[in-house]
């Protein structure tokens, strides 16, 4: 079934006159034929075929998981930060990443805490500016001159931590910290 899904996803992000047997046969350096038994699902695909495809199209193998399996969530590594604007774009979609949890009964977030979460340090207070201000004084090149008492975040960037942090605590959680998170 995963397989199926899988070419159905590449066929998708293929340009209209291209064959997904022809695609298939780039990605992975085979013949038409052996790409033929692939597409017509005679012959499965290994795992490296399907990393190999994935990496090719740029198709994330467990974003087909997602779509299909609605108890199972995604986490993937977001794009680098590097100013407040995209500060505020990754408070604003992880609030959008979390917010249908807030209406699904029985589902619990299990956090390995490695620092204290930041949703606690997301508010409305001087230590939520202090915690942004480091965050982009270590992300963002154009701080490097910048004190603390010179920082003043925009009200959309304190709002959009603001939400994340209150969303938050309405989530069922489990967190799991060691001695080291305090440090």
């Amino acid at each position: 079934m995963f397989q199926s899904e899988f070419l159905a996803h590449i066929q998708k992000e293929l340009p209209k006159n291209t064959s997904l047997i022809d695609a298939v046969a780039t990605a992975l350096d085979i013949s038409y034929d052996a790409a033929h038994r692939r597409t017509s699902l005679k012959t499965k695909l290994s795992l490296e075929e399907s990393i190999i495809l994935s990496k090719y199209y740029h198709i994330s193998i467990d974003q087909l998981f997602v779509l299909t399996d609605i108890d199972l969530v995604s986490v993937k590594k977001t794009k680098p930060i590097l100013n407040s604007s995209e500060l505020k774009d990754y408070f604003d979609n992880s609030v959008a990443s979390l917010k249908p949890l807030l209406h699904q009964k029985g589902n619990q977030i299990i956090y390995s805490a490695k620092d204290i979460p930041i949703f606690y340090t997301l508010g409305n207070d001087l230590l939520s500016r202090f915690k942004i201000y480091v965050w982009l004084k270590l992300l963002d090149v154009s701080f490097t001159n910048k004190s603390f008492e010179q920082f003043s975040p925009s009200v959309e960037l304190l709002e959009s931590a603001k939400t994340l942090g209150n969303l938050y605590q309405n989530l069922n959680t489990t967190e799991i910290w060691d001695l080291t998170t305090i440090n």
